[in-house]
Order: structure tokens, then C-alpha cells, then sequence
């Protein structure tokens, strides 16, 4: 939560130094000037955002979430090798399996099926 309230809230002091920043390197006025800051705040306020929410959470959180992004990268691998082949039997498991972890995430809402 820390994360998200930091990333909002830097986000704009960003977004004004780059634009006086640009100002002041004699970038005109523009399409190009304005996308070069909003990338760049946006990078900003995105690596104090992430920094924070390190910060801020346990390392138990951290492990959970990096386990839950392990089984998140396992099941898109398998969605991959569903989508070219859908008749495998292994498909109906990882279905079952990615709503179970569809719940776990939303946080033990049911998953629906479309």
C-alpha cells in the first residue's frame, strides 16, 4: 500500500523536474518532449513505488509472492503448449489448477468460468 501511495505522489514532482530538466537542455516543446517525461516520471515513481513495497513488506510476503510468481510462470508455459495442442490430458488439470490459483490471488474469491 506504502508502494502505491509513493509511486501516486512521486510521480508529479517527476513529471516537473524532467520538464524543466528537458526545458532547460533546449528540448523544444512538443509531442516528443512530453513522452520523454511522462516516461521518464513514469520510471521514476515506478522504482520508488517497487523500492517501498520491498522495503515495507516481510520477507515471508516476499517468499509467498515470489512462490506464487513461479507457479504463474509454470501454468502460462503450460497454457503455451494447451493453446498448440488442446487435446492434451495434462490441458484439464492446468485448467483446474489455474483457477485455484485465480482464487488464491484474488483472495479466495471463486474463480468464475467463462
Amino acid at each position: 500500500m506504502w508502494g502505491l501511495l509513493v509511486g501516486v505522489v512521486s510521480y508529479f514532482p517527476a513529471a516537473w523536474y524532467g520538464h524543466r530538466f528537458l526545458e532547460g537542455q533546449g528540448m523544444e516543446p512538443g509531442f516528443t518532449r512530453k513522452l520523454s517525461v511522462f516516461l521518464f516520471a513514469s520510471i521514476v515513481s515506478t522504482a520508488l513505488g517497487y523500492g517501498v513495497s520491498l522495503v515495507t513488506s516481510s520477507p515471508a510476503h516476499r517468499r509467498a509472492e515470489a512462490g506464487l510468481q513461479r507457479q504463474i510462470l509454470q501454468l502460462l508455459g503450460s497454457a503455451a503448449r494447451c493453446t498448440q495442442n488442446p487435446g492434451l490430458p495434462q490441458c484439464s488439470q492446468d485448467r483446474a489448477e489455474a483457477e485455484q490459483l485465480l482464487g488464491k490471488i484474488l483472495g479466495g474469491a471463486p474463480a468464475k468460468s467463462h
